[in-house]
C-alpha cells in the first residue's frame, strides 16, 4: 500500500480560499476530500494545480452539467444515460452519438470540475481532509487553469458575510499592495471596479474607508479585498480605532452584520431541507413567505429575494435606513424571526408530518 500524508480540519475554522492557495504555493499534490451532509466532493491536485473534481452530489454529474447549460437536449441525456456501463462513461456514449464532439467534451468537463470546486466555496460547515499522494493517471487532466484567477474568481462568489468577515480578520485593517502584487494578477483579468479597489489598497485607508470610496455595495467591496488577500495580492495592516464614536459604530456594525447572518443560517437550512424533500415547491414557499412578511411589516422586505435562503444585507439594511439604535436592531430581528416562522408554516404544506417535526425540531437546535 502506498504510504501518504493526511491533514485534516473543518469549514469552521479554515476556508477553501485559504487551503488551495497554500496548496498551490507549497505545489503539492494529492487530494481534497471534502464531506458535508453525506456529500462527498473529492478535488485532485497536481503540483499545486486542480487537474480534477468529482462529486456524489447528482446534481453536480457531468450529464446533468451538460444539459444545465444546454450543451444536449433532454432526449439526448436520456438516451445515453440507458447505454451507460462500467466500461463505458456518458462523455463517450455523447461523443459516439455525435451529441457533442471531443473538444466540447473536454470544455464540458472543465466546466464541471470548476463547478464543483466552487460549490465548495459556499460551505461554512463540514469536514476537509488534504491527502498528500500521487494520483492515477486518469485522474490528471490538464485544464490549463490559473490558481490565482480561479481562486479569485470563486471568492467572489461567496455570498456569507461571516466566512468574508473571517477573511479580512478585521474591517480596521489597511489593506496594502504585496511586492508579488503585479506578477500574481497578471491572469486574472481585474474589471474597472476590481481595479479601483486595488488602487485604493495603499496602506492609506482601512478596509471601511475602501468600502466608502468604492462604487460597488460594502459586501462587494469586502470580496474583493479578501480575494486580493488569499491570493496574496495585498497584506494587512493593522491599526487601532482612537475615537470611541467610531468603535461604537464598529461595535454596532459587526452586531446587525452577525444578527442578519444568524437569520441567514437558519434560512439556508430551511431552503436545503426542503429542496431536498420537494424542491418544486421550494420557489412558491420562499415568494409566499415574503409576500407575507412584507405586509405585515409595511413592505420593509420591498425588492428582497432569498437567494438560496439568504438575504442580502446591503439591501436589507438599506429598507431599515430611517430606523437606528437598538429600534434598527429590534424591528430587524422581529421581521427575520416571523420570516423564519412564516416560512416553516409555508413548508408545512408541502412535507409529510415527520419531516415537518424534523424540520421544526432542527431550527430550535439551530436557534440554541
Amino acid at each position: 500500500m502506498q504510504d501518504f500524508l493526511s491533514i485534516k480540519g473543518n469549514f469552521e475554522t479554515s476556508s477553501v480560499p485559504e487551503i488551495l492557495f497554500s496548496i498551490f504555493k507549497d505545489k503539492e499534490t494529492g487530494i481534497l476530500k471534502c464531506t458535508r451532509l453525506g456529500v462527498e466532493k473529492l478535488v485532485y491536485l497536481h503540483e499545486g494545480k486542480i487537474v480534477f473534481a468529482t462529486s456524489s452530489d447528482p446534481d453536480d454529474r457531468l450529464g446533468e452539467s451538460l444539459l444545465k447549460y444546454g450543451d444536449i437536449s433532454m432526449s439526448q441525456f436520456i438516451e445515453a444515460s440507458k447505454l451507460i456501463t462500467p466500461e463505458r462513461r456518458l462523455g463517450t456514449i455523447l461523443c459516439d452519438m455525435n451529441a457533442i464532439t471531443p473538444d466540447h467534451l473536454l470544455e464540458g468537463l472543465k466546466r464541471q470540475v470548476i463547478d464543483v470546486v466552487y460549490s465548495i466555496f459556499q460551505w461554512k460547515t463540514g469536514d476537509w481532509e488534504l491527502i498528500l499522494t500521487d494520483l492515477e493517471d486518469d485522474k490528471i487532466v490538464l485544464f490549463n487553469i490559473s490558481m490565482e484567477k480561479f481562486i479569485f474568481d470563486g471568492v467572489r462568489q461567496i455570498n456569507y458575510l461571516t466566512k468574508i468577515l473571517n477573511g479580512l480578520s478585521s474591517i480596521i485593517n489597511s489593506p496594502i499592495k504585496t511586492p508579488d502584487a503585479d506578477r500574481i494578477l497578471m491572469n486574472v483579468n481585474l474589471d474597472p471596479d476590481e481595479n479601483h479597489v486595488l488602487s485604493l489598497c495603499n496602506g492609506n485607508y482601512d478596509i471601511q474607508a475602501i468600502c466608502n470610496l468604492s462604487y460597488l455595495s460594502n459586501l462587494e467591496t469586502c470580496k474583493i479585498i479578501w480575494a486580493f488577500k488569499a491570493i496574496g495580492a495585498v497584506t494587512f495592516i493593522s491599526k487601532g480605532i482612537e475615537q470611541k464614536e467610531s468603535k461604537e459604530d464598529v461595535k454596532a456594525e459587526y452586531e446587525l452584520m452577525d444578527i442578519v447572518e444568524s437569520y441567514n443560517d437558519i434560512m439556508t437550512f430551511i431552503y436545503d431541507f426542503v429542496s431536498n424533500k420537494c424542491s418544486d415547491n421550494v420557489d412558491e414557499i420562499i415568494n409566499e413567505s415574503l409576500k407575507q412578511i412584507n405586509s405585515l411589516y409595511e413592505n420593509r422586505l420591498t425588492g428582497m429575494d432569498l437567494n438560496y435562503g439568504r438575504v442580502d444585507l446591503d439591501s436589507l439594511l438599506q429598507n431599515f435606513s430611517d430606523l437606528s439604535g437598538d429600534d434598527r436592531k429590534n424591528h430587524l430581528v422581529d421581521i427575520l424571526e416571523e420570516l423564519v416562522y412564516t416560512l416553516i408554516i409555508q413548508s408545512k404544506t408541502f412535507l409529510s408530518s415527520t419531516d415537518h417535526k424534523l424540520l421544526f425540531s432542527e431550527i430550535a437546535r439551530l436557534k440554541g
